[in-house]
């Protein structure tokens, strides 16, 4: 079971970052302020995807729930914090933002890109 879980959060992962370059490309080609929203918006989303799947699944035992829920509950603490972090950063620094595109890009990485990666995993 363990080893079919890795493969779909790398399925999603993978899923994840392609859409992220090609929401990115997307953005290119309307303009580079629309590319860097879009990038930092699902760019921000699979590094903490990926960043909760590396703590969930490093050392895995199912035979203790406990400790596995205390690493879920605690991964999703630090996935929010980076998330928020990121943001907070990219609100601050640059000017030029363009904010519904950053969130559209967020918010497709986080709803869209796990369906078709589990569903059709690539990888």
């Amino acid at each position: 079971m363990q080893q079919l879980d890795r493969l779909k959060a790398k399925r999603v992962l993978l899923t994840q970052l392609v859409l992220s370059v090609l929401l990115s490309a997307a953005g290119l080609v309307i303009g580079r302020q629309f590319a860097l929203s879009a990038l930092i918006g699902a760019g921000a989303g699979t590094l903490a995807n990926a960043f909760f799947a590396f703590w969930v699944f490093r050392r895995y035992r199912a035979q203790e729930p406990e400790m596995l829920l205390m690493r879920l509950y605690g991964a999703e603490m630090a996935k929010v914090a980076l998330i928020v972090a990121v943001f907070s950063v990219a609100f601050l620094s640059i000017d030029t933002l363009n904010i519904p595109v950053l969130l559209t890009a967020f918010v497709i990485i986080q709803v869209i890109a796990p369906l078709l990666g589990s569903r059709f995993g690539v990888g």
